[in-house]
């Protein structure tokens, strides 16, 4: 009984070592290959590397969907603010005020969109596969941290409950300033810097004063616009 198990166990080491051998071997072009592949695909999604401005092919997708998220869902409403959900999930302030029937001008509107926050991980998984990292807690926490932190806004502009302006986002102030910063460091040093009017937490691109003064999003509130039609 123990040399028919022994046999078998012993010929398949044999085979297998050989076997593991050919494996690394091939390995090695299939790495390069798949490298290239997720290079390639990192190109489109996140930045260009051979591009001195290092924008991503896709930039003009992502300036849009990045800058005009979309809403669909439903608020509770009291008389200095609202806490919406859906497509949206945040809270805003609309002292009474500042309420003239179809526009209500707003302090501080802070949310978290769904659909920016999947094409985010997305992208993170693009770029973690790329730069073969496997932090998991960075793939998990980045996206939701980023969209919390650049749609935090000092004002918003309500009109006829259909579409909500944005504007001035202090941590995005603050993130560009440390990378203009760093641009400086990196421009005195020989490094090509370029400039884009938008930005995603990894798209590596530096932007203008005025839109991260600014820092715009445009949000569409779906159910709004039907309600507004039936009325």
């Amino acid at each position: 009984m123990l040399k028919k198990i022994i046999l078998p166990v012993v010929l398949l080491i044999f085979t297998q070592q050989d076997f593991y051998g050919m494996e690394e071997n091939n390995n090695e072009g299939r790495g390069k290959d798949q490298s290239e592949i997720w290079g390639s695909i990192n190109n489109w999604v996140n930045r260009d590397e051979s591009n001195a401005k290092k924008y991503p092919k896709l930039w003009l997708l992502w300036a849009i969907v990045d800058n005009i998220p979309f809403q669909y869902g439903g608020s509770k409403i009291w008389k200095h603010g609202e806490a919406y959900h859906g497509l949206s999930n945040g809270i805003g302030f609309f002292p009474s005020f500042l309420n003239f029937g179809w526009v209500k001008i707003g302090f501080v509107d802070a949310h978290i969109n769904v659909i920016n926050l999947i094409l985010d991980y997305f992208k993170n998984f693009i770029q973690l596969k790329y730069e073969k990292q496997t932090d998991i807690l960075q793939f998990l926490l980045l996206p939701i941290f980023a969209n919390l932190v650049f749609n935090i806004h000092i004002f918003s502009v309500k009109i006829l409950n259909c579409i909500k302006i944005k504007l001035v986002a202090p941590l995005t102030l603050i993130y560009v300033a440390d990378g203009m910063a760093r641009s400086m460091i990196g421009a005195k040093e020989g490094e090509k810097k370029g400039t884009a009017w938008y930005i995603t937490y990894n798209t590596d691109c530096q932007i203008s004063w005025l839109y991260a003064l600014l820092s715009p999003r445009i949000e569409i509130n779906i159910a709004g616009i039907i309600d507004f039609k039936e009325k």
